[in-house]
């Protein structure tokens, strides 16, 4: 049986044929999963994207967040020109989704944010009542059975009176990432 091995850097990761290999960076951001897999063997399909700037969230709504750049996307998950929101899967498998964003506020109030399958299924769910100056980092992880052309969203939302920021920030600017782990 395959097992999921968290390593700060892959080069420090030890495994054996199968594992997954879950790779953060310095901020401790989901950066990548990879398979042990055997010489000339596929790893699968697998993306990661994130944003490059801040993105203002109105307030009592809940806002899909657009992604304007790749890490990296093997299998042509995602498009920066046509619904630049979405990860779209091409095989059926397991997939690792991970979610990472940094979110600001000025006043106290609850933020929320959805990870969706095809706008219909919630596939994870955060919640935090924030403080009044308050920033915090959310995060997301889930193992989920995808078939071809499934699709997954982020949506982000707020209850307070006034605006909410997802920031933009090297260590921890948002990151959407979807590692498939096995086909089926």
């Amino acid at each position: 049986m395959a097992k999921v091995i968290y390593g700060p850097i892959v080069s420090e990761a030890r495994g054996k044929l199968g594992d997954i290999i879950l790779n953060r960076n310095r901020g401790g951001n989901f950066a990548r999963a990879l398979k042990l897999t055997a010489p000339g063997a596929a790893a699968g399909d697998g993306a990661s994207v994130t944003r490059t700037d801040d993105l203002i969230l109105p307030s009592y709504t809940e806002t899909i967040v657009p992604f304007d750049a790749e890490l990296y996307d093997v299998g042509d998950l995602h498009s920066n020109t046509v619904n630049p929101s979405r990860l779209t899967v091409s095989k059926a498998g397991v997939y690792l989704i991970a979610l990472t964003a940094y979110i600001f506020t000025s006043q106290p109030g609850t933020n929320y944010a959805y990870l969706y399958k095809n706008q219909a299924t919630t596939v994870g769910y955060w919640e935090e009542d924030m403080n009044l100056w308050q920033e915090t980092v959310l995060r997301m992880t889930d193992i989920v059975l995808l078939a071809p052309d499934d699709f997954l969203e982020f949506t982000f939302g707020n209850s307070q009176p006034v605006d909410c920021t997802l920031v933009y920030d090297p260590q921890w600017t948002p990151v959407l990432s979807v590692q498939q782990l096995t086909a089926t």
